[in-house]
C-alpha cells in the first residue's frame, strides 16, 4: 500500500510484511527483530515453542526477493537480549545472512540492543543510535512533537482492535502515521502489542493475512 509522509511529499510503500519500502532508496525498514526472545524465555524456564526466529526470517527472505532492496534498514531491537547472540539462537541468522551476502544491513540501535549489545562482526551490520537518509530520520522511538521532519521509527509494537458485529473482537499489527513520523509494527511475530493508543490525528494501517488496509481509529 503507498501512503505519501506528511510535509515531505515522499511515498513509501507499507508491506504486509511488517515493513516499510523506501523505492527511491532501494532500501526496506523493518523494526523490533527481537532475536532470540524464546531462547531468553526458555533460559528463564517459560517453555515456549521454537522456530520463531526461522518463520520471521522466510518472511524476510520474501520480502527482500519482491522489493529487489540493496539496504536493510533495523530500527532498533534487533536482539531481545545477549541470548540473541549465542550460538543456538544465531545459527538460522548466520544461514540467511549467507542468501544475502551483498545485503547492506543498518542497525539504529534500541533499548534492548543496549543490554544485548552490537552483532557479531560475522554478520556485517552497521550501527549507529541516530541516522538520516536524505530527509527521512530513522530511530527506534517516536520523536517529541516539536521535533522537525519527519521519523521511521518502531519500539511501542502497536495494535489496533477491531470489532465485529457479533461482538468478536480482533488484535492485529498495524502502522501509525502522525504528523511527523512513520511507526512501523514489531517485526517479530512473537513480539506482542506495546503500550501505543491512537492519538488525535492518527492514521493506522493494519496487517490483514496478505495486504495492508487503512482502519478508522
Amino acid at each position: 500500500m503507498n501512503v505519501t509522509l506528511p510535509g515531505n511529499a515522499a511515498t513509501v510503500v507499507l508491506h504486509a510484511e511488517r515493513a516499510v519500502e523506501l523505492p527511491g532508496q532501494r532500501t526496506v525498514a523493518i523494526a523490533d527483530v527481537h532475536w532470540g526472545k524464546a531462547t531468553a524465555m526458555r533460559a528463564n524456564g517459560v517453555p515456549v515453542p521454537g522456530g520463531g526466529t526461522t518463520a520471521d526470517l522466510t518472511r524476510l527472505d520474501r520480502l527482500l526477493g519482491r522489493t529487489n532492496a540493496e539496504r536493510l534498514l533495523i530500527l532498533g531491537d534487533l536482539a531481545h537480549s545477549r541470548h540473541g547472540w549465542n550460538s543456538r539462537a544465531l545459527e538460522p541468522v548466520m544461514a540467511w545472512r549467507s542468501r544475502w551476502p551483498s545485503l547492506q544491513i543498518t542497525l539504529v540501535r534500541g533499548n534492548h540492543d543496549a543490554h544485548a549489545g552490537d552483532p557479531p562482526s560475522g554478520l556485517g551490520i552497521e550501527t549507529y543510535d541516530t541516522l538520516s537518509l536524505h530527509d527521512v530520520i530513522c530511530a527506534h522511538e517516536p520523536p517529541h512533537a516539536h521535533v522537525q521532519g519527519i521519523t521511521l521509527c518502531g519500539h511501542l509494537h502497536p495494535n489496533v482492535k477491531l470489532a465485529g458485529r457479533g461482538g468478536d473482537r480482533v488484535r492485529l499489527p498495524c502502522f501509525v502515521l502522525g504528523s511527523n513520523y512513520l511507526m512501523l509494527p514489531a517485526f517479530s511475530a512473537f513480539t506482542g502489542g506495546g503500550a501505543w493508543t491512537p492519538s488525535r490525528g492518527e492514521r493506522a494501517f493494519a496487517i490483514v493475512d496478505d495486504h495492508v488496509a487503512e482502519v478508522p481509529l
